[in-house]
């Protein structure tokens, strides 16, 4: 039972930063898109910047420097993802679309829970009673 009451908080303070993981999911693709540019682009060495006596790669380093922000970058990208889709997964579970707009409007939207719970006729406690088990039984039912 613990376990279930964990995943439903955690739960929750994912939803609630689903607009910041979709923000972040655009500006981690936009990074990546940048990226590779700089990694495929073609330009040119600086003139003060290159050294004829040694003959070294002027963008030996650079291009390391790119390499592991790339796989920063993705590996924060696939991070996002795997717990938007995870989010996407419990909304989709909930079967009443009644609730699971109200649920969203409240989570992820920010709405004021009292004013949402009244326009839906339910009183406040009786609205987070709901919320709470319709929640629950979407978690529970990815699991099975």
């Amino acid at each position: 039972m613990t376990q279930i009451k964990e995943q439903l908080a955690y739960f929750k303070n994912e939803a609630r930063s689903y607009i910041y993981l979709q923000r972040l999911k655009e500006q981690l693709e936009e990074d990546l898109n940048e990226l590779w540019g700089e990694m495929v682009g073609v330009s040119s060495p600086a003139v003060k910047d290159v050294i004829l006596e040694n003959a070294a790669d002027p963008y030996g380093e650079k291009k390391v420097r790119l390499i592991e922000e790339k796989d920063r970058k993705q590996k924060e990208l696939d991070s996002a993802l795997l717990r938007i889709r995870w989010i996407d997964g419990v909304f989709d579970r909930i079967d009443d679309d009644k609730k699971r707009s109200l649920i969203i409007s409240v989570l992820v939207l920010g709405a004021d829970v009292e004013r949402t719970a009244f326009s839906a006729g339910y009183s406040r406690f009786a609205f987070y009673r709901m919320m709470n088990s319709t929640i629950k039984k979407a978690l529970f039912s990815m699991k099975v």
